[in-house]
């Protein structure tokens, strides 16, 4: 007779009561984003184009003179770059590449471009204006003086190394010269008053050249003066042609030599410059 044997599995117990997952610590703090490149020509690559950020934005500063943001790797500019950074919503408004087309010397390079009817301008503390250009009218400013060619401790509102040209100067106050060496024009701005007891001295000792009066009021004595003097103490030798007043021919312009100078005075009018007349001084010659 055969004996059979039979083996029970256990009962599996249900599945015990999973416990609650504990709590996942705070993600670290993310560093700004730099920035993306647009997608590429066949569009596998980089980000969809023309990203958009907002916020701050920071690029490290690199050593050894490399860029810290570099637009493009062309030798070769075209016009089309000219917008390649741009600000607000005006789309005349950019800085960026240009040709040589429109080079002010023949010459491509970078460009800031405004529209014509905004302002470019340099600014600092308190808004103060160091420089600015119109863009309608292209009228420039300069907050302070203007050296040209010069070291940095110049003292003139323009102050010019070399020989300055312009078809023509006007001054309201003082006086400007015009010219280098030999053929110098001097004209005093404004307005110079004469009486019969001031005399004035409008050029230099030892000078040679003309002197031409115009009177500011209709009517008034003029003058043109021819002068040769080769001394700084001596008297020179002059002549002259003028126009005495319509109304009193002991009215005119007197000259005289005092000590090497060449002086001037309004003969026939009141004295102490109480009630002068008025003229433009216009000198011709060398101022040395």
């Amino acid at each position: 007779m055969y004996k059979t044997t039979t083996t029970l599995s256990p009962i599996q117990g249900g599945q015990g009561i999973q416990g609650e997952q504990g709590i996942q610590g705070e993600q670290g703090i993310q560093g700004e984003q730099g920035i993306q490149g647009e997608r590429g020509a066949d569009g596998s690559n980089g980000p969809t184009a023309n990203p958009s950020f907002t916020g701050k934005v920071s690029v490290s500063t690199p050593s050894g003179y490399g860029p810290a943001l570099q637009l493009g790797t062309q030798t070769q500019y075209s016009n089309d770059q000219l917008y390649s950074l741009r600000w607000g919503g005006n789309t005349l408004m950019g800085m960026g590449l240009h040709s040589s087309a429109q080079g002010v010397f023949g010459k491509q390079g970078l460009a800031i471009h405004i529209p014509d009817t905004e302002e470019f301008s340099v600014k600092t503390n308190g808004w103060t204006n160091i420089f600015a250009v119109d863009g309608a009218s292209k009228k420039t400013r300069f907050g302070g003086f203007v050296g040209i060619n010069r070291s940095p401790d110049y003292g003139y509102a323009l102050d010019v190394s070399g020989i300055a040209r312009a078809d023509g100067f006007l001054s309201s106050g003082g006086s400007y010269t015009v010219g280098a060496g030999n053929a110098t024009v001097v004209k005093h701005g404004g307005i110079l008053a004469m009486d019969q007891f001031s005399w004035r001295r409008v050029v230099p000792q030892r000078w040679t050249g003309y002197i031409v009066w115009t009177p500011v009021a209709n009517d008034h004595a003029s003058q043109a003066i021819r002068v040769a003097n080769n001394s700084n103490a001596g008297a020179g030798s002059r002549d002259w042609r003028y126009q005495s007043d319509y109304y009193s021919s002991a009215r005119f312009i007197e000259s005289r030599y005092n000590g090497g100078w060449l002086e001037f005075r309004k003969a026939g009018t009141n004295a102490s410059l109480s009630n002068p007349h008025m003229y433009h001084v216009t000198i011709f010659g060398a101022i040395i």
